[in-house]
């Protein structure tokens, strides 16, 4: 999962998703990604118990999105995809559609692709790798709604099926019942121009 910046509350303290609004907690738990309703402070568990990580585009604290510059969210881009290519996840999940747009720019950029905003689901480009050893052999990038409280364009319930819906695809992508074959690959040597 990864989150845009900390919220003010999240960086007060110290866990993601942090704000008492906040449906992350929540949507994680109904959707069945955990097998319990975890606590905020309780973020530290998620990789070892439920093989979810969690990073942030941008370390500093924000209240929302418009305190970060486009320059500002952009220019942390290329750090993100390095992690991600060091990690290799088999999916990645944007917490929020305005980060998922910021990313999708840069890597467009890169693929010489088309230009479009990020939309709900599986996003239309895939981070691939070469060699024998690469497990998995990609990385797919999915986005969901951002789970602040504060965001009523979405209710809780329909954040929710958000995240059935990743899990779905997820669980997909571990029985191979997924054809990736139309997203557009980016491959490493394709990062190497946008980092």
């Amino acid at each position: 999962m990864i989150v845009l910046s900390p919220g003010q509350t999240s960086a007060e303290i110290g866990h993601h998703f942090g704000g008492p609004t906040n449906h992350f907690w929540s949507c994680l738990y109904e959707s069945g990604f955990t097998t319990r309703l975890l606590r905020r402070q309780e973020d530290f568990i998620l990789p070892e118990q439920f093989s979810i990580g969690m990073t942030n585009l941008v370390d500093r604290p924000t209240a929302e999105q418009s305190e970060l510059s486009k320059a500002e969210q952009i220019a942390r881009v290329p750090a993100l995809l390095a992690k991600i290519a060091t990690h290799r996840p088999k999916i990645v999940c944007f917490v929020g559609l305005g980060i998922a747009d910021v990313v999708k720019s840069k890597v467009i950029q890169a693929g010489k692709g088309r230009k479009t905003k990020a939309a709900i689901g599986i996003q239309p480009y895939k981070l691939q790798y070469q060699g024998e050893q690469a497990c998995p052999k990609e990385t797919l990038f999915y986005a969901v709604s951002s789970t602040s409280g504060r965001v009523v364009t979405y209710q809780k319930k329909d954040k929710v099926n958000q995240f059935k819906a990743l899990k779905s695809v997820l669980e997909s992508l571990r029985n191979n019942n997924i054809d990736t074959s139309s997203l557009h690959a980016l491959q490493l040597n394709d990062l190497q121009r946008v980092i």
